[in-house]
């Protein structure tokens, strides 16, 4: 068991250096990053405007989803989807990279493959979506310090949900070739439109997409629940399931590799 934790502190610690030298290299030229930040943040404020018209215009209580709803729906999913595109951008070109044969690069390092190919890029607007996102949480916790550390938390592990379900999606590419394009089509399209409305507003069949073909649940109203409506057996659940999905990655990772066809370039890292 000293052992397993040993590993898995080694490899924390490995992913923290990958992620902190993304970062030194993306925020290089400040200008461009605050601006990207900058309007990253003001395109999410547009749909919080949005909504506080609406509930203006109904009272405070649209169907029975109140503001505090809202607030957490900005604040978690949006928090945990903008630190898995800045601190794991690489996944976005996992596709590409496996249908060109350029898996070799990571293939040859010491630490596993996967998570060198993940942390391999950053994707700077993102940081607008977190520094959104922390904000929105101060007022979804009404500034209750220990409510908003464990909003903090749980939007940590919904990083891991996230990140688990987007690395499932464009390992496909092991089977299908190039799927960047159908897998950013379903990510952006789907997973993340189903994000950004309460579970509430929808039907019997949009809600069973949710919670298998389409997993949004899991990334957004999951980890809400967890926060607004806590108990253990609910947060265990989140637990379990980000656990599952990130060790089904890693297992479809490993089968994937076996008909890994190897690349004609050469590249050092």
């Amino acid at each position: 068991m000293l052992t397993l934790f040993k590993k898995i502190y080694a490899y924390v610690k490995y992913i923290l250096i990958c992620v902190k030298q993304n970062i030194c290299s993306s925020v290089s030229n400040k200008t461009s990053f605050a601006f990207q930040t900058l309007m990253m943040a003001l395109n999410n404020c547009t749909w919080l405007i949005i909504w506080l018209v609406l509930f203006n215009k109904n009272d405070g209580n649209i169907n029975g989803i109140v503001l505090k709803d809202i607030l957490y729906l900005w604040s978690i999913p949006t928090i945990s989807y903008g630190l898995s595109y800045f601190c794991f951008g690489g996944t976005e070109y996992l596709a590409q990279n496996i249908a060109q044969g350029n898996l070799d690069l990571y293939l040859t390092q010491p630490k596993y493959s996967l998570i060198g190919l993940i942390t391999s890029r950053c994707k700077l607007s993102a940081m607008g979506d977190v520094v959104y996102g922390l904000v929105i949480g101060l007022f979804a916790t009404n500034f209750v310090i220990l409510d908003y550390l464990f909003l903090l938390l749980i939007s940590i592990i919904a990083t891991i949900t996230i990140t688990s379900i987007v690395i499932l999606v464009y390992l496909t590419a092991f089977w299908f070739g190039d799927t960047t394009n159908l897998g950013t089509t379903y990510i952006n399209s789907l997973l993340i439109n189903l994000t950004i409305y309460p579970e509430k507003v929808y039907g019997s069949f949009v809600k069973f997409l949710i919670y298998t073909i389409v997993p949004a649940f899991y990334c957004a109203h999951l980890p809400i629940k967890v926060c607004t409506q806590f108990s253990i057996p609910t947060l265990l659940f989140f637990i379990g399931i980000t656990i599952f999905l990130a060790t089904t990655a890693v297992l479809v990772y490993n089968i994937g590799l076996k008909r890994y066809e190897s690349g004609n370039g050469f590249n050092l890292k």
